[in-house]
């Protein structure tokens, strides 16, 4: 009996949290908080740029498919341009791309020119998938300089 009666007394002194000690669980958590919130906007903008990547690619890619089921594209004076338009059945949400993304085929070879559709100000200067795979997280403009044919 001896033993539930001190059980009883230790939990009925039992309080709550001291103000001190709510104050030291609030200063932790905005520390926390601080360091998270940058680091949460750094993954939130390479994600986007990850993601005009893979748009500039899939357009890319897109239009190979259209010169092979179609076997002809647009011929001007820089070469064979085809636009996010002509891709219509061969990207997915094209509604979403903005109508800046022009492929040119020359020699064989498929390269981009477009603007980014997102707020990452990515710019593609005639870039092969090879050069927007390569590039770096903080390019903003691929390739950096024309490519000597």
């Amino acid at each position: 009996m001896e033993m539930k009666q001190l059980l009883k007394k230790r939990l009925k002194n039992q309080r709550g949290l001291t103000l001190v000690e709510l104050l030291a669980v609030v200063v932790i958590i905005g520390i926390i908080s601080s360091i998270a919130v940058p680091s949460i906007g750094k993954i939130i903008e390479e994600t986007k740029i990850k993601a005009a990547k893979a748009d500039a690619v899939q357009v890319i890619n897109a239009a190979k498919l259209y010169v092979a089921a179609t076997g002809t594209v647009a011929t001007s004076t820089t070469g064979s341009t085809i636009s996010v338009t002509d891709l219509d059945d061969y990207v997915d949400e094209v509604n979403n791309l903005n109508n800046n993304y022009y492929v040119t085929l020359n020699n064989g070879e498929f390269t981009i020119t477009a603007t980014s559709s997102n707020d990452t100000g990515l710019t593609f200067n005639g870039a092969t998938i090879k050069e927007i795979n390569a590039a770096p997280k903080t390019q903003k403009i691929i390739p950096t300089a024309p490519t000597s044919p």
